[in-house]
């Protein structure tokens, strides 16, 4: 993925006068539209945000785009990854990059609670090499009180990953050619997934507010999401937890203390600090 080029969509797409009004904007909700930038640091490196909204102010259904990049500067990366099957032995000398990206589209419509959303996740795998987790599905509004919302999500789609088949076997393993060209080329499809999430937000009054959620991944058929590479799953952890306690510097700008579970061991635990500028 070609780094120069996502920073400059992205910057064409800021420097456009489409801007939702600063008096209209909650951001400490993860459904409301607006045109935002931020940056981030914590233990995982660098970490840059741009948010636009494709809805005007006055509209009854918000839409909008939200793009991530995380460890820009790979502080993080560098893990053994695998390089194929050499004389009959497996071979772990490539290198992982922690540099991830995150791509999400959403609309809701405020007269009934009612959104839909799709979310793309392209990021290193120590054994597959660059994969993407691609999923579209729905979300529900819950207004629990006076300063608390729920919204639960549903997603299904599709893990997409390098075809490194001729690796794993063939060649590498002093087969004949014959045999070795089986593979596709360009990408596989490993799994079909669903993803089942839940926010829930509470604003303890109008700077200080808590946002929280919880998800769950498994596969629907091809590899297993969470078993071992040895016993041909992917090795990713089911569970993630997600906790930002968000500090409102203005309307228009705030900062957030964020941390995020990946896993039951706690190794790939991230905590950071966020500032966010909407425009």
């Amino acid at each position: 993925m070609n780094k120069y080029l996502l920073a400059l969509a992205i910057t064409t797409a800021l420097s456009s006068n489409y801007a939702l009004a600063a008096e209209e904007i909650d951001m400490s909700s993860p459904t409301e539209a607006y045109t935002a930038l931020g940056a981030g640091y914590g233990n995982k490196g660098v970490s840059l945000k741009a948010m636009y909204t494709l809805s005007s102010a006055d509209s009854n259904r918000k839409s909008g785009l939200i793009f991530e990049a995380n460890d820009i500067f790979d502080q993080e990366g560098g893990d053994p990854q695998f390089s194929g099957i050499k004389s009959g032995v497996m071979t772990m000398d490539g290198e992982t990059t922690n540099t991830n990206y995150r791509f999400r589209y959403g609309s809701l419509d405020t007269t009934n609670g009612l959104g839909h959303m799709v979310d793309a996740v392209v990021k290193d795998h120590p054994f597959f090499g660059q994969m993407a987790i691609v999923q579209a599905g729905a979300l529900a509004t819950i207004p629990v009180g006076e300063n608390g919302y729920i919204w639960p999500v549903i997603l299904v789609g599709g893990v997409i990953m390098e075809d490194n088949f001729s690796d794993t076997t063939g060649a590498a393993a002093g087969l004949p050619e014959s045999v070795t060209n089986l593979s596709s080329s360009g990408v596989d499809i490993a799994s079909t997934v669903f993803t089942t999430k839940i926010y829930a937000r509470y604003k303890f009054n109008e700077t200080w507010w808590l946002l929280g959620s919880w998800s769950y991944t498994d596969e629907i058929n091809g590899k297993s999401w969470n078993e071992s590479i040895a016993e041909g799953g992917l090795q990713i952890s089911p569970q993630q937890i997600e906790l930002t306690l968000g500090y409102q510097l203005t309307p228009t700008q705030n900062i957030r203390f964020n941390y995020h579970s990946y896993s039951d061991k706690g190794s790939s635990d991230k905590l950071w600090v966020e500032y966010n500028y909407a425009f």
